[in-house]
């Protein structure tokens, strides 16, 4: 705008018909309104830029910016040594919770060693398909790689529970010593990372910080959506009302017709206690309902109950580690931005799932947040017993 004022005199000096000055003015202030105002495609947790004010309760819609991401500091040692966060196929890698945990913890390693850190996430599909880099490049690029001596460090469930104890403890090199160290860990590992007193000086950015602060740093500071994926959650948030409050719920049963591999989580009875919660907020003049879950039946009945305010995002139900079929990576997709829009909501319910933790993680705050245990909702926060019940 200030470059056009300053070229406005010498314009209207001109020997120029006044409907051709009237017209070029008018060419050079649209250019600048929409360059000043045309919205950022960066979308992810965190950075929000559009807040709705409610009666005490603040709804953020996340649309985050990369310039003003949390700058982790990240140096490199001597030698070009990596840790690579890998789930290929190869081996079982755990649900899409499993595999934050993974990453998170695997970038908290690198950063306290100093080394690279990089992503190899291909199965069921390629995450390059929907998330790309912030301000660290973790994508793998060419053969990079390749010809350096490397080792697997594969921890899992009970394993993991272990040894993310040690990762507490002891001398992070003495056990990744190769050039590249290819991680996969299931378990929550970022309470124990954080506490190692060896590592002080690399840890000092997450000093203070909840483990569910230290999840949200990280995560922002390295993923954001692609303008596919992007464009899928706008289409999604053009459907919110500013007037109206969004009350969300993550319902997990676990064994069901959708996904038959899994154990069972919740019943069907255990779910009554969801809908009579919800009920209150059957008013479509005030609120929206966005419910996820890994159940077509529990999708369907959330319909049927709450028509008028029901909001869901389409796509196919599926579980990233045990789902085949053409429509995966559809269901992976609409896994990330499930979870994204659970960040966003006013109220939340979740049910005993790393998915619903990281997204309650990933908003701006912890009010009006509740747990399903059991038959029961009740009001929790990121360190009471209903919101976590033992290692995860």
């Amino acid at each position: 705008m200030v470059l056009i004022a300053a070229h406005l005199p010498r314009l209207f000096r001109g020997r120029w018909p006044m409907f051709l000055k009237l017209l070029l003015l008018t060419v050079f202030v649209s250019a600048a309104l929409f360059v000043s105002f045309i919205p950022s495609l960066h979308l992810s947790y965190g950075k929000s830029v559009e807040q709705r004010q409610y009666k005490g309760v603040r709804h953020h819609l996340h649309q985050a910016d990369s310039s003003h991401i949390f700058s982790i500091p990240h140096s490199y040692g001597k030698w070009s040594q990596y840790i690579v966060y890998k789930c290929d196929g190869s081996f079982a890698c755990g649900g899409w919770a499993d595999r934050q945990k993974g990453i998170v913890a695997a970038y908290i390693i690198s950063v306290m060693t100093q080394r690279k850190f990089k992503v190899i996430l291909t199965a069921p599909c390629d995450i390059r398909t929907y998330l790309l880099p912030v301000k660290e490049d973790w994508r793998v690029h060419g053969n990079e790689l390749q010809g350096k001596p490397s080792t697997d460090v594969i921890k899992l469930d009970s394993e993991g529970i272990s040894f993310c104890n040690r990762l507490g403890k002891e001398r992070l090199e003495d056990i990744f010593k190769s050039d590249v160290t290819y991680v996969n860990i299931n378990m929550e590992c970022v309470k124990f990372l954080v506490q190692n007193p060896l590592y002080s000086h690399q840890l000092e950015w997450a000093k203070g910080k909840s483990v569910g602060e230290v999840y949200k740093v990280v995560w922002n500071s390295l993923f954001r959506l692609n303008q596919k994926t992007g464009n899928h959650l706008r289409t999604f948030r053009s459907q919110i009302s500013r007037s109206k409050t969004l009350v969300c719920s993550q319902i997990r049963v676990g064994y069901s017709p959708t996904i038959p591999q899994d154990r069972i989580i919740n019943t069907l009875e255990h779910v009554e206690a969801v809908w009579n919660f919800l009920t209150k907020y059957n008013d479509s003049d005030r609120y929206h309902i966005f419910l996820t879950t890994d159940s077509e039946q529990v999708r369907d009945i959330g319909r049927s109950k709450f028509p008028d305010v029901n909001l869901e995002l389409k796509g196919h139900i599926v579980h990233v580690d045990r789902t085949r079929g053409d429509h995966v990576c559809d269901g992976l997709e609409k896994t990330l931005l499930d979870q994204i829009i659970l960040s966003t909501c006013d109220v939340l319910i979740i049910s005993e799932s790393g998915f619903g933790r990281i997204a309650a993680y990933m908003r701006q705050s912890q009010d009006n947040l509740y747990c399903l245990n059991v038959a029961n909702i009740t009001k929790c926060t990121e360190t009471s017993h209903q919101f976590i019940r033992g290692p995860w």
